[in-house]
């Protein structure tokens, strides 16, 4: 398949750090704008309510509402843990940044505990940051009940993102 691509959400809840990754076929250009317009739309009206993303968020990012399109991703921590990666040698963060197929860049989403939103895109390689540079180490993980989401270990750092939304 081809035209494929990343979606990335940090937010915290109770204190922890929790990432949701999925993956898209057929996500670029206008459509993967739209995912990120309306999904940080969405995570501007939700953000105090955390304990919803891990059910709900990657529902309306697999809408494409500009184009009334759904397109179904597929949860890539899920698919790690589920098939064993970690000891077939591979990292959490080679996995989720160097292991997935990629024509079309990735979209990061940063939901900070006061509402802020920042996002960024990257290009597919992960060598060329548009206008930014965006990083994230993990270390450990632990998984929600759901096996949807996980909780980050304090090892996560992001350099420079350029747009964020107040929730004011």
């Amino acid at each position: 398949m081809g035209q494929r691509s990343q979606i990335f959400v940090r937010y915290e809840d109770n204190g922890q750090k929790k990432i949701i990754a999925r993956y898209y076929q057929w996500n670029y250009a206008e459509r993967m704008i739209s995912r990120a317009r309306y999904g940080i739309e969405w995570l501007k009206d939700m953000y105090k309510y955390t304990f919803e993303f891990s059910r709900k968020l990657y529902r309306i990012l697999d809408t494409n509402f500009d184009m009334i399109d759904c397109v179904i991703s597929s949860d890539i921590i899920k698919e790690f843990i589920d098939n064993d990666w970690g000891n077939d040698g591979y990292t959490l963060n080679s996995f989720l940044f160097y292991q997935q197929d990629n024509n079309d860049g990735k979209l990061f989403i940063d939901v900070l505990s006061d509402g802020t939103i920042k996002y960024a895109f990257l290009d597919y390689d992960n060598k060329n940051p548009f206008l930014y540079k965006f990083s994230m180490s993990f270390t450990t993980f632990a998984m929600s009940s759901n096996k949807s989401c996980i909780s980050l270990s304090s090892t996560f750092s992001s350099t420079l993102l350029i747009m964020y939304f107040p929730n004011s």
